[in-house]
């Protein structure tokens, strides 16, 4: 995730509009932007998350609510092995991790307790390795900069689809 990409700057301009909103980027906010904003910030979402703390803290933090968002927009930024990844990592979470889950605890320790035995639970560590070297082979900051000087119509402000 580069500052300098052009891909960068209009997820960081979103993140801007939903904290002057009081809100969480949800499918129901990003509805109402074109499908290629949409695209940009679930792939940005995701990679935060698993550059933070791997494909399990995405998955417990989000339950992968925007991820089929973020796998269009990886197959839209031509990031086959993004898109790979990702559907694997999703097979192997739907497996181990219950994201209910992390809504029934009435204190943070009963929280951080269960993640933490969720995570050295997890076999999505090999996964994250694999993502994690992706930038080498698949740099998606690249690739979302060149999608949108492509198609930039999708990802205009008036244009919904």
């Amino acid at each position: 995730m580069s500052p300098e990409s052009v891909g960068f700057g209009i997820y960081v301009k979103l993140l801007d509009d939903a904290a002057s909103q009081g809100t969480l980027a949800t499918r129901a906010w990003l509805e109402r932007y074109p499908r290629g904003i949409a695209w940009l910030y679930a792939t940005f979402e995701l990679e935060g998350q698993v550059y933070n703390g791997g494909f399990h803290q995405y998955f417990w933090n989000t339950g992968g609510a925007l991820l089929d968002i973020a796998v269009t927009g990886y197959e839209h930024f031509d990031c086959p092995r993004h898109v790979q990844l990702a559907r694997r990592a999703a097979r192997i979470a739907g497996r181990e991790l219950d994201a209910s889950r992390s809504d029934e605890f009435s204190d943070v320790r009963g929280f951080l307790q269960a993640f933490h035995d969720s995570e050295v639970a997890s076999t999505l560590l090999p996964i994250d390795t694999e993502w994690y070297a992706l930038d080498d082979a698949e740099n998606a900051d690249e690739r979302r900069d060149a999608a949108i000087r492509r198609e930039p119509t999708l990802y205009a402000r008036d244009r919904r689809d």
